[in-house]
């Protein structure tokens, strides 16, 4: 079986994954009203990394899915979609479905009946409020469409779930699209950019609530707005451009004033503006940058946080839950020892909690999904 493997992906997803731990640690922090970095000058950079961390999950997952699926296509001359989606089922759902069904049915019993939660307010409202369009909202949840109604109704440790759901949505109709096209495939992707981009610009201003119910007008809007996609079609762009090793391309990455320009200039939209298209460009060149080895980030400890990071994502939120309520009950009044115990236990936590779950829940899958596989990448958070 041919295998196929790039350098430096994991330690992206590390990167990714702690960016998005770090800023919901501060988010958290300022819901409860403690010292923040937000109230700093990286107000910014902390209000918008986690969505900027997840904007580069979306680039990664379009540029190695759409690179796996041009192998097969290359080696077996189409997509096996029974493969394709059982591969998914096994990398994806064991540990979605068990956060959402914890953070359903589990967490607000838990936090809302034990006495070590009693200080908390903004999650302790949201699971007081989660009668409110439950059956609804778990619907959405349960089948992968969180993302059109996260802002609705937000639910305490699942919320961080709507990205998941952007992804399942896109893997649902590429393989498809690339069967059909194949190289022309190219232009489809292109064609999701605009489209997807606009609509996302456009929604605002369209008086849904005119023509429907409301409920139904925000779904729509909510699903609209999160439904970003061209992210991850700016990184399938980038895999046909690297799977065809086009030379314009290749000339470019050999030039290190693009690589570093490119970095800084991430920076700088990380702690300025985050134009959301120049960014995800920005993220592709990085990719590039890293899997040629023009960009050397090997680290053992961040790939190895890169192999756990998807469970990271799932189950940070939950364990923040605890955590906090933890150092809140204990009276910690320091900012600088209160900071330093929120940082170690949180991040402590999620690190050993994914690593557990990677070792003996979602290894169980994932030694079926090299059965089901024509191309076999051996990024292991990858297809």
């Amino acid at each position: 079986m041919d295998k196929i493997y790039f350098k430096g992906l994991n330690e992206l997803r590390a990167f990714a994954a702690l960016g998005v731990v770090w800023h919901h640690i501060e988010l958290y922090k300022f819901r409860a009203n403690e010292a923040t970095l937000s109230n700093t000058p990286l107000k910014y950079l902390i209000e918008h990394l986690g969505k900027n961390g997840v904007y580069l999950f979306f680039v990664l997952s379009g540029f190695l899915i759409t690179y796996l699926l041009l192998a097969e296509i290359a080696k077996k001359g189409e997509v096996s979609l029974k493969k394709f989606y059982v591969r998914r089922i096994l990398r994806i759902w064991p540990i979605y479905y068990a956060v959402i069904l914890f953070a359903f049915f589990a967490l607000p019993y838990i936090g809302l009946n034990f006495s070590l939660f009693e200080g908390e307010t903004y999650y302790r409202g949201l699971m007081e409020n989660i009668d409110k369009h439950f059956w609804l909202t778990f619907f959405f949840f349960f089948f992968f469409m969180p993302n059109a109604i996260y802002g609705i109704t937000p639910v305490a440790g699942a919320t961080q779930a709507w990205s998941v759901g952007v992804e399942e949505q896109f893997y649902l109709i590429w393989p498809f699209i690339i069967n059909q096209f194949r190289q022309k495939a190219i232009y489809v992707l292109m064609g999701i950019v605009v489209v997807v981009a606009v609509s996302r610009e456009l929604i605002p201003y369209v008086p849904l609530n005119r023509i429907m119910p409301d409920i139904a007008a925000r779904v729509i809007r909510s699903f609209i707005v999160s439904f970003k996609i061209d992210l991850m079609a700016i990184g399938g762009i980038g895999a046909f451009l690297y799977f065809q090793k086009n030379e314009t391309l290749m000339k470019w990455l050999d030039k290190p004033i693009l690589i570093w320009g490119n970095i800084i200039l991430i920076l700088i939209l990380l702690a300025f503006q985050s134009y959301i298209l120049l960014l995800a460009v920005c993220f592709l060149i990085l990719i590039l940058s890293v899997i040629t080895g023009k960009l050397n980030i090997y680290n053992k400890t961040l790939s190895f946080l890169g192999v756990i990071s998807y469970g990271m994502y799932m189950v940070h939120p939950i364990v923040m839950f605890f955590c906090f309520a933890i150092l809140h009950k204990s009276g910690v009044k320091n900012v600088v020892l209160y900071n330093v115990l929120a940082y170690t236990m949180v991040v402590g936590f999620t690190i050993l909690i994914s690593h557990l779950s990677y070792q003996y829940f979602e290894s169980y899958f994932l030694k079926f999904k090299d059965k089901f596989a024509v191309i076999l990448s051996t990024n292991k958070q990858s297809d």
